[in-house]
């Protein structure tokens, strides 16, 4: 197996930091697939990565947002060129804490008739779309199937991949709306684990960068209605066996 991990967009504020949280989730997946090709795309001007992190990973230097990164630099053509087997996609300011077990994921996600594996957010603090928070009253080895998944940290296989790809838009960059396009557009469910957390450290808001508007016209030229999406979301609890 080859997983091709993508960062689409890496930089100020908080580059340390982010750092660190790069460092850990490059440990962590290349731990599970010790056959990994890291992209990271930095859009500060004049900022580079520290010598570490730019031996150890393939570091795009322009300006640009998530849509437009993986629009140039995750196409499905050159992974297959790659020979990639499975994608990665995290964001820069997202980390996968101990106890995410990515070949778990994606075992147990084929097994449930998931195409996307994911992380849940912790239970605190509260973020807007509750689905995407850990459910502290569940047992262990509980995840969630669901026709939508706010993008933090996908895992899936390279075909399924090329299924999301389609889903993005340049005049979206944000991506908002493409989550909540996975099942009713490409066909894809998604598997939330409810015992594997990623904490997104800083919260960025859509009123102010023109996300908002650009899931409006995105919805609007695939003569899609947000509320009507919203309503034919599905959620479903499945139990998997939890290694010793």
């Amino acid at each position: 197996m080859k997983l091709f991990a993508i960062v689409p967009g890496f930089g100020h504020p908080h580059a340390e930091h982010k750092e660190n949280i790069l460092r850990s989730n490059i440990a962590l997946l290349s731990k599970a697939f010790p056959d990994a090709f890291f992209r990271v795309c930095c859009y500060t001007p004049g900022y580079r990565l520290p010598p570490d992190l730019a031996d150890a990973v393939h570091a795009i230097y322009e300006p640009g947002i998530v849509g437009h990164f993986l629009l140039r630099y995750a196409h499905p053509e050159e992974l297959h060129a790659l020979g990639v087997t499975h994608v990665a996609i995290v964001l820069d300011d997202v980390e996968l804490l101990p106890g995410v077990d990515p070949l778990l994921m994606l075992g147990v996600a084929k097994q449930a008739g998931a195409q996307v594996a994911s992380t849940v957010l912790p239970s605190q603090p509260e973020h807007f779309w509750r689905y995407m928070m850990r459910d502290e009253s569940r047992p262990p080895g509980m995840a969630r199937v669901c026709t939508c998944c706010e993008l933090f940290f996908y895992l899936m296989g390279v075909q399924d991949y090329a299924r999301y790809f389609t889903g993005l838009d340049i005049a979206n960059p944000w991506c908002w709306g493409v989550d909540f396009t996975l099942w009713r557009v490409r066909g894809l469910k998604a598997l939330l684990f409810n015992d594997m957390v990623a904490r997104h450290w800083y919260r960025g808001s859509g009123r102010d960068n023109g996300a908002m508007q650009d899931e409006a016209a995105y919805y609007a030229k695939r003569g899609l209605i947000k509320q009507e999406l919203l309503g034919q979301q599905r959620f479903e609890w499945v139990q998997y066996s939890v290694r010793p």
